[in-house]
């Protein structure tokens, strides 16, 4: 299946925008998130610097480790004899309050260092773990400890840095989980400070085998390009699958039998098979699939509360099949000795032009909004173009196509002409039958 997601991403030529990293613990919607709470901390500690390392300092040039970015802070690392040296440095994308990172793919069950910068010029670090997608509580007991690295950290600037060594583990390319939070806790002692909850988070890969040549936290956003050429993950594989498949859905096969409708019920009696072909044969199909993707995103780490995203998403499932039994009563289920276009008709438009309406403000929000919820970064500007063209030309498409109005409503007035003769005649044969017998 992931293969199969693999393929539909490359088609549509979305891969190469995609980044290895993807949110924990139900994002921003989590209903168990951090919220204001006391903050516990094990072995907590405070330690003081007025230290401004050069960040080039982070990996020597000659040295092991890795660096990788989001949109809000970057994560290096490099192997110092048997520890670990983790810098966390802001990208200056919104005022540091406190940062995060943790040993697992997954909020539940990772191992958590969080660190912030108090007033006084001095680091807060605090071990801990969450049991449940809920505030993560104190690690007594950490299978390794960390400590403040004074001299990376540094409070200066639109970049700081917090940084602590580890030991080293055994996983040479492991997953870490990291979060960023705007509000600074309220108090330098950990086991006291108040946090709320994160407004950015994701899961990344590290490569502690990487010979890095590092500069790349002296300008983040040349580490956030870099990104681009990194694999998807699976939920964000998952995620722009669902997106690409329901635009398909959407806003190219349901126009394309709208505007089909539109034009060609003036060329052939036909027009309704091709009509009910592409809304129903070809578009259910594909919705159904965007349906399934949904689902699967709560399954592989996405958000698991209903958002407005996803209540606009049931809206339009339910309006969609709505409009498929409306269209088919309204075709087979003809009003007797009709004198003019029934008003279930013009219901039938409108409704149409509200689901592609609706369509276009789903679309919008899905990439601006819930993509990047998911991967920390903004969708590529081409998909913004694209969508502006779009919007444009499917509704100039479809009003164009009223000028064959006049030729419609005088053919359906024939035809209710010639369906009222042919009621009459069978009557006054039907009458004309009875005198017989």
């Amino acid at each position: 299946m992931i293969h199969f997601f693999t393929l539909l991403l490359a088609l549509a030529g979305l891969y190469p925008f995609a980044r290895a990293q993807y949110e924990y613990g139900g994002g921003g919607g989590d209903p168990n998130g951090y919220g204001s709470a006391s903050a516990a901390a094990a072995a907590p500690q405070t330690s003081s610097s007025a230290s401004s390392t050069s960040p080039s300092s982070l990996i020597d040039k000659t040295g092991v480790g890795d660096v990788k970015c989001g949109k809000h802070m970057c994560i290096g690392a490099a192997i110092k004899g048997n520890n670990v040296e983790y810098v966390m440095q802001s990208t200056g994308a919104e005022k540091l309050g406190w940062m995060a990172m943790g040993f697992g793919d997954s909020m539940v069950g990772s191992p958590m260092v969080i660190m912030w910068a108090n007033p006084d010029r001095t680091f807060s670090l605090s071990q801990r773990q969450a049991r449940e997608r809920s505030l993560p509580s104190v690690d007594p007991t950490p299978a390794r400890r960390a400590t403040v690295s004074v001299d990376l950290s540094s409070w200066n600037g639109k970049q700081p840095k917090l940084a602590f060594t580890i030991p080293t583990g055994t996983d040479m390319q492991p997953n870490v989980i990291w979060a960023f939070g705007t509000d600074v806790p309220t108090s330098a002692v950990p086991d006291q400070a108040m946090f709320s909850q994160h407004v950015s988070q994701g899961v990344l890969i590290l490569n502690m085998n990487a010979n890095t040549s590092v500069s790349f936290l002296e300008s983040p956003a040349l580490s956030l390009a870099s990104n681009n050429n990194q694999p998807l993950t699976k939920k964000e594989m998952v995620v722009l699958a669902h997106g690409v498949v329901c635009a398909i859905a959407y806003l190219v096969v349901m126009p394309a039998g709208a505007l089909l409708a539109r034009y060609y019920r003036t060329l052939s009696p036909t027009w309704f098979k091709g009509h009910w072909i592409v809304q129903f044969g070809i578009a259910s199909p594909i919705v159904f699939v965007g349906v399934v993707l949904a689902i699967t995103i709560s399954r592989v780490g996405g958000p698991k509360t209903w958002g407005t995203h996803a209540q606009v998403g049931v809206l339009l499932f339910v309006l969609y099949g709505t409009q498929c039994l409306f269209g088919g009563v309204i075709h087979f289920v003809k009003p007797m000795r009709a004198t003019r276009r029934p008003v279930q008709n013009y219901a039938h438009a409108i409704l149409g032009i509200t689901i592609i309406t609706l369509a276009f403000y789903q679309v919008r929000t899905g990439y601006k909004v819930e993509w990047p919820s998911v991967a920390d970064r903004p969708a590529p500007v081409p998909i913004d173009v694209l969508w502006h063209i779009w919007v444009v030309c499917i509704p100039l498409a479809y009003f164009g196509g009223l000028c064959f109005l006049r030729k419609q409503y005088a053919q359906e007035r024939q035809a209710r002409h010639r369906a009222a003769q042919e009621s009459a005649k069978m009557a006054t044969w039907s009458e004309s039958k009875y005198y017989r017998v």
